[in-house]
């Protein structure tokens, strides 16, 4: 127990007696010390099926320089952060402002690159996005996309994101600051904007100061995993060692929570400061704490990656429990949840964190120790202490993220359940925490198929889709072929291995598995759906339309299919037939941007200007940094905001390739050109192929 000057004694910092701020955003530029990279490697990796079509980062030196970066400042009476739209669209830093602006998101002072990427260069320190490949993003040392919104509530908006090119999916982070609050939002979107099942992967980095006075917190667990779920770890307590302090992990390693939880974070004891991050169980199941470890061999990381700022560590979520998990990502569906992240202080630790509040209760040697952050103002609240259904004390209280609650006080008897409950003054709960147990489930390992073991055709097909789960092409296909080689009618098999041969362009042996595994299963619902793609692509007219209307019937494809129809309408110019399709797939999936996008282009074509330009506002509105309706509102009115994307040709190759998509190939012939009519243009081969 934390030793006080006074017991039975309560601290609390009194309001200011100021009206809330606002929050200010602003673009600068910022001087920062960086070490100089060499440009992308001009050899395309073909070799890396994880990073191709784009180029390697692997040139960068020890030659530091003090360079220009563009950066985006979001800042309200509480904490402030500093966002690189040029390096990921990572956020460099938060502050706590209320704290002597400590930097409860790491700050690195410096940018300097080592090779740890799927790419090469990769800077530590901020917060990382990674999607939707295993490893640090092909994204992360790159520009994103990336516009400042003005909010109805006050509240401010700086969004990242890009489409990546190797799956062709979209990401992006809405990162909100608000003028009342001391936590920051972001909510991500993902977006599958292609015509089939990819794997899907996604895991928020952030680091946080690695002291020896560094805890880690996780929600309640017994048990950890490393890299995928195998092998659970007691946790916190392992060979001796409390493995939840940052000093006690020699080796660098992963700590995956064992159960799924709302909240983990790291608190620094000695300087009683803390990070905090909130994610639903529901929506990001995956709490990680990632350290390189004490050891030599961890130590010398922190001379590569930074100069004057230390160790540091990472507090990391996902999409998922583990990053040896994926899931299969269905074409045109988009996922979207809320994270929240915010500073502590004065709490000596914290056992629960909610976007409104962390709290902590402490039991020990008679004592009983409370502290309380809230993420915002709440007057007339009161804070209470029940054991079982006895009150043992409570206390109205004023409290904001400027100040902080704690109070000690003797405990006759700590024995039974406490339960420590924060409420606002209608009675509302705002936070709770109880000292009652959870039963913790037995840790869920993931499926393992041994060599030795005796082998079948489902084996082997298990075998193969665990492979393509885990990244694995190559082994996917060759299990998949040893499954047909046992059983030559196993449709699983046949089914995902010639959705593997349409994605690598092996159409015409896609479109025999398809064939057989519809002689077996007419009602396989997928086989129909891509035996329709394979003859599209072909150019086989004989019941592609048919099967497209028939799986269009279907839950699994009903807001999908609509748009591949409109796509053949347009093919012969029926821009009306293509109008009912797509109101179609949009009443079925209303947040597929691409579908609507493309109904805009019909109504442009129809010429129903009114109509299509509801459609790009609204669009515009959800996705602001979206290449595609850029591209389209030029198309329609002549504005031109495409200047606020990157100078990469790759964004407008992107976008003809859509229109190619939908069959609307003049269009996609402009997007070509507006590239080469843009100030910074490059010559680059690929534009005056598609344009042949």
């Amino acid at each position: 127990m934390r030793k006080k000057i006074l017991l039975c004694m309560a601290v609390l910092v009194i309001l200011s007696s100021s009206i809330y701020g606002e929050v200010t955003v602003r673009e600068i530029e910022m001087m920062i010390p960086t070490y100089r990279s060499g440009p992308d490697d001009p050899s395309p990796p073909l070799w890396n099926s994880r990073v191709y079509p784009y180029p390697m980062q692997t040139d960068i030196t020890r030659d530091k320089i003090v360079q220009t970066h563009r950066v985006v400042e979001m800042e309200n009476d509480y904490i402030k952060l500093l966002i690189l739209p040029d390096i990921g669209g990572r956020i460099l830093a938060a502050l706590d402002k209320t704290n002597n602006n400590f930097d409860f998101i790491y700050h690195n002072h410096v940018i300097k690159p080592g090779l740890v990427a799927l790419r090469g260069a990769w800077l530590s320190g901020g917060i990382e996005w990674n999607f939707p490949t295993l490893g640090h993003t092909v994204n992360t040392f790159s520009p994103v996309n990336y516009k400042i919104l003005k909010n109805e509530d006050g509240s401010m908006t700086c969004v990242v994101g890009t489409e990546e090119w190797v799956r062709r999916m979209k990401w992006e982070v809405f990162i909100t600051l608000y003028p009342d609050r001391s936590h920051f939002k972001t909510k991500i979107r993902l977006f599958n904007r292609t015509l089939t099942h990819n794997n899907g992967y996604f895991w928020v980095n952030a680091a946080a100061h690695a002291w020896m006075d560094t805890r880690i917190i996780f929600p309640p667990t017994d048990h950890t995993f490393a890299g995928g779920r195998r092998n659970p770890r007691p946790w916190p307590v392992y060979e001796g060692r409390e493995v939840s302090w940052y000093k006690n992990t020699p080796y660098a390693h992963d700590y995956f929570c064992g159960t799924p939880g709302d909240f983990n974070g790291a608190y620094n004891y000695e300087k009683d400061n803390g990070t905090a991050h909130y994610a639903s169980r529901f929506e990001s199941p995956g709490k990680k704490f990632w350290t390189w470890g004490t050891a030599p061999s961890g130590a010398i990381w922190e001379d590569l990656l930074t100069d004057e700022d230390g160790q540091y560590i990472e507090i990391q979520a996902g999409r998922l429990p583990t990053q040896g998990d994926t899931w299969i990502f269905e074409p045109h569906l988009v996922e979207e949840w809320n994270e929240w992240w915010f500073p502590l202080k004065r709490m000596h630790g914290f056992v629960k964190a909610n976007p409104d509040a962390a709290v902590n209760l402490e039991l020990e040697d008679g004592e009983v120790f409370i502290s309380l952050n809230t993420t915002r103002t709440y007057r007339d609240a009161e804070i209470r202490l029940l054991r079982g259904s006895d009150l043992v004390f409570s206390e109205k209280l004023d409290i904001s993220p400027e100040g902080f609650y704690t109070k000690q006080m003797k405990g006759e008897d700590n024995t039974g359940v406490f339960r420590l409950e924060l409420l606002d003054e209608t009675g509302r709960k705002i936070i709770d925490y109880s000292t009652e147990k959870p039963e913790i489930p037995a840790p869920e390992l993931q499926p393992n198929f041994p060599d030795d073991a005796p082998q079948s055709a489902e084996k082997a097909f298990l075998k193969g889709y665990y492979s393509l789960k885990h990244w694995n092409l190559e082994g996917a296909i060759h299990h998949f072929k040893e499954a047909l080689g046992m059983d030559s009618g196993l449709t699983p098999a046949m089914r995902w291995l010639g959705i593997l041969y349409y994605k690598i362009g092996k159409t015409e042996e896609a479109l025999g598995l398809f064939e057989n595994v519809l002689q077996r299963d007419e009602d396989d619902h997928t086989a129909r759906y891509y035996r329709a793609l394979s003859k599209k692509r072909l150019g086989i007219e004989q019941r592609l339309r048919e099967d497209l209307h028939m799986v269009s019937r279907r839950a699994e494809y009903r807001h999908v299919a609509p748009y591949v129809i409109a796509a053949l309408e347009l093919k012969g110019n029926q821009y009306v037939n293509a109008k009912v399709a797509l109101k179609k797939t949009i009443r079925n999936n209303p947040d597929d941007i691409k579908a609507r996008v493309m109904l805009a282009a019909v109504d442009r074509h129809l010429g129903n200007k009114k109509e299509a330009e509801a459609l790009l506002e609204q669009a515009l509105r959800e996705d602001p940094i979206s290449p595609l309706i850029l591209i389209e509102k030029i198309l329609l009115t002549g504005e031109d905001e495409i200047g606020s994307l990157p100078d990469d040709p790759e964004y407008f190759l992107e976008v003809a390739a859509d229109y190619m998509e939908m069959n609307l190939i003049e269009d996609a012939v402009r997007a070509l050109e507006f590239y080469l009519r843009k100030e910074k243009s490059r010559e680059y081969a690929l534009i005056y192929y598609y344009l042949e």
